[in-house]
């Protein structure tokens, strides 16, 4: 027996933990039966302030924003980039409504090269409410 019913939620959201599920395809699937929308963010690695700091310094990131644990301390098993997600919703059919990247620190929406400049990603998952539409 399921906890939730097909569509019970108009809106499920998975706020950055996403690189501590184990089985995402599971999950965002389950977000999407149970919900007519998901909303998933994420902290985005290809943020050109971590690659730097892995590039010139040799090291896991850590001191900026989300990444303050050491490597061994994180609870984070996997990492991704907005272009590994939009990737990952293609080729499993997951319909992407809007995506909104974000630069944290500069408190703006990025939306030239967001996989670049945006540490955190906001994806709008799903059908289109008003319309009713997958």
């Amino acid at each position: 027996m399921r906890a939730f019913a097909d569509q019970q939620f108009d809106c499920v959201v998975l706020s950055q933990t996403l690189p501590a599920v184990k089985d995402v395809e599971g999950v965002i699937t389950e977000m999407l039966r149970v919900g007519a929308t998901g909303i998933v963010s994420f902290p985005n690695l290809a943020f050109h302030k971590l690659r730097r700091i892995l590039t010139e310094e040799g090291r896991a990131p850590r001191a900026y924003g989300w990444l303050r644990d050491k490597w061994y301390d994180t609870a984070d098993i996997r990492f991704l980039s907005i272009a590994d997600f939009e990737d990952f919703c293609r080729e499993k059919r997951f319909p992407i409504q809007r995506r909104i990247a974000l630069d944290t620190e500069a408190g703006k929406e990025i939306t030239a090269d967001a996989n670049r400049d945006a540490d955190l990603a906001i994806f709008v998952l799903g059908r289109d409410c008003k319309k009713g539409k997958p």
